[in-house]
């Protein structure tokens, strides 16, 4: 390297040597000061990718466990069976959604989502006629390094049509 290039290199971490050498409590109160924003800072994004991730998760599994619970419930009205049952449809949603998400046991009490299906015939003309299955999807979600917080409760819904029902022939229930 050129002299130039050696003293320009070491004007430019003159600062960072001087910090470094520092034998004052200056740079320690300092970073006192300034580190505990940077590790809350640190915590408030690590929350808010989790939080995204579990509602992504929660999203899919819904949706994952409408769209398979209809497909099976078409499959069991032509072939005269019942519709899917809460037990298929938490089936459904756990291998969807777990993980990140634990898996969904029907307990209220182990923290793990809770799984509710609702059916519902419609034969309005302001909608497709037939039977659609609602998922809701609940979980209380807790913050990382937070654990003295109160959870957030968490709800994500979706809904699917039964093909080839048309409303009035069709009893399932939840």
């Amino acid at each position: 390297m050129s002299d130039l290039t050696n003293r320009r290199l070491q004007t430019l971490f003159r600062p960072a040597r001087r910090f470094a050498s520092a034998n004052s409590a200056v740079a320690s109160i300092e970073f006192a000061i300034s580190g505990m924003a940077l590790i809350l800072f640190f915590l408030a994004i690590m929350n808010l990718g989790d939080l995204g991730l579990v509602l992504g998760a929660m999203q899919h599994g819904t949706t994952s466990a409408a769209r398979a619970a209809a497909i099976q419930t078409a499959d069991n009205i032509a072939a005269g069976a019942a519709c899917a049952n809460n037990t298929a449809v938490q089936s459904y949603f756990n291998t969807a959604a777990s993980p990140p998400l634990p898996a969904a046991t029907g307990s209220t009490t182990d923290g793990s989502p809770q799984i509710q299906t609702s059916w519902t015939n419609n034969n309005t003309n302001n909608t497709v006629p037939g039977t659609y299955i609602t998922v809701t999807a609940s979980y209380n979600w807790t913050p990382i390094g937070l654990p003295n917080t109160a959870s957030i409760p968490l709800n994500i819904s979706a809904t699917q049509i039964v093909l080839g029902t048309s409303g009035a022939t069709t009893s399932c229930s939840s």
